[in-house]
């Protein structure tokens, strides 16, 4: 899938898991929609793990800047 469908595809994703959210605060008890928002929350990350994978494998890196550890360009060494 390329990046912008993986984009458009999560933003679905969030959307329909704040509409859960949303849902749970009025009846927090309901375990259809705890099942619901738990198969939501991990089609959000799968989706996630799959833009990542993707910026990486178009830009080098991630764009969301260097990870843990890693030093960027803006920093100053100490």
């Amino acid at each position: 899938m390329e990046l912008q469908g993986l984009q458009e595809a999560l933003k679905v994703e969030i959307q329909c898991h704040q509409k859960l959210v949303a849902q749970m605060k009025q009846d927090p008890q309901d375990g259809e929609l705890k099942k619901q928002l738990h198969e939501r929350q991990t089609r959000i990350t799968a989706l996630s793990e799959k833009q990542e994978s993707s910026t990486a494998t178009v830009g080098g890196r991630s764009r969301a800047g260097p990870g843990p550890g890693q030093q960027g360009s803006d920093r100053v060494a100490t």
